[in-house]
């Protein structure tokens, strides 16, 4: 798992605008080879630009809190999801992930072993920032600009 990371836009330069967050996490096997739909964090309960869809019917697992952060409860149930599904799959698995302090396992997971990275090591070890990171970051900034240029 790469560390969460929020985007945040506003409308004006000089002015306070509306701000619009989101957390994304990004979930992959050490090559890349093997992804997860990215877990999204929102404030909106149905996002005006999701058109009525839900997160599912985009491709991406979506939820909503008043400060779009990463909790303990949505970690949890990701996680618990996620490994029902490898269950049925039959596939087990190592995560590594960075120590943030809401990323708390549940007991009974069946499929998925967990280990932390110690502190301030994530920057170290982190692949995904250099690669998926980089790529999705790049392909947002590149729309939110043709968008700009458009209004």
């Amino acid at each position: 798992m790469v560390p969460d990371w929020g985007l945040s836009t506003s409308q004006e330069s000089g002015v306070k605008g509306k701000k619009m967050w989101l957390m994304y996490a990004f979930t992959t096997n050490v090559d890349g080879s093997e992804k997860l739909p990215a877990f999204i964090i929102g404030k909106a309960y149905k996002p005006c630009p999701f058109q009525k869809k839900t997160g599912k019917q985009l491709g991406f697992y979506y939820h909503d809190n008043s400060k779009a952060w990463m909790m303990a409860k949505l970690y949890q149930e990701w996680l618990i999801s996620w490994d029902k599904k490898l269950c049925c799959e039959g596939c087990h698995i190592f995560l590594l992930q960075d120590n943030f302090k809401g990323h708390i396992p549940p007991d009974d997971l069946s499929n998925i072993s967990i280990e932390n990275f110690e502190s301030n090591l994530m920057a170290h070890v982190q692949p995904a920032d250099a690669g998926i990171i980089h790529c999705f970051k790049a392909h947002y900034h590149a729309s939110y600009i043709q968008r700009a240029i458009g209004c």
